[in-house]
Parts: structure tokens; sequence; C-alpha cells
């Protein structure tokens, strides 16, 4: 099962994002409204779709909640990733607390997960997106 593209199609210099934070060897930001609107819930091809509609991508699992606060008051639901597990895709809460569950491996169509977008920071390569339709472009 792939994820989705690793770098973003625009930076977060393009995107006005200011939040960029260094997450091991890269440095991203990240934003819960990347087009002045809230995913709601959401499978999670329409999360895809919705970040790549902005120019960013999915978080991964390590980078989700280096963008809590973004809006759309996310940060305590499951979000998607695109980090892959073995049964789908792995969802996690959007706040990093010690009290927090592991991530849960959820089927493309789980119910009741939400969306956060990253970006890489100016200089990353562009990514590679899928063509396809988005309800969210």
């Amino acid at each position: 099962m792939a994820t989705s593209a690793a770098k973003s199609a625009s930076n977060c210099e393009d995107l006005g994002w200011t939040n960029a934070e260094s997450i091991g060897d890269s440095a991203v930001c990240g934003e819960t409204k990347p087009s002045g609107e809230c995913s709601g819930e959401v499978t999670w091809s329409e999360a895809k779709d919705f970040c790549e509609g902005a120019g960013a991508r999915l978080c991964k699992i390590e980078e989700i909640a280096d963008a809590e606060g973004t809006g759309c008051r996310y940060d305590g639901k499951l979000l998607w990733t695109s980090t892959a597990c073995a049964n789908g895709y792995s969802a996690v809460p959007g706040i990093e607390k010690p009290t927090n569950p592991e991530p849960r491996c959820e089927e493309e169509y789980g119910e009741g997960i939400y969306t956060r977008c990253c970006a890489d920071v100016a200089g990353a390569p562009v990514g590679r997106s899928q063509a396809g339709a988005s309800r969210f472009s």
C-alpha cells in the first residue's frame, strides 16, 4: 500500500504557512484549514484530495501534532496520516499528550476521522500529485 507523495507540491512559504518545525531530517509546516475551510469527517482518499487540492499533503504520523491549534477544533479528534499500516492507514489524535492512545489502523473508509495537512519548507523537491477529481479543489 503506497503513501501519499513524500513532498508537497507547494512549500510552506508559497502557502503562507509560518509554523514550520524541524522533524527528524526535514522541516514541515501544517494547517487544518489549508484553503480556508475545514474538512469535516472524510475518508482517507478525501483527506488526501483535500490536502493535495491546496498544494499540501497528508501529514506523516510524526508530523501530525506539529500543526496543533491550526483551526477547526480537530486537536482532540482522530486525523488521517499518509502512514500506511496493515489494513489501511494510520489515524492519530491531533495533539500530543502522554495519555493519547497509540495510532489506530483504519480502512480507507473509517468513520469519524478528520484531516490536517502538511507542507515542506522552501527548497523541497516538488511532490507528484495524482490526477483525480476532488470535492475540495
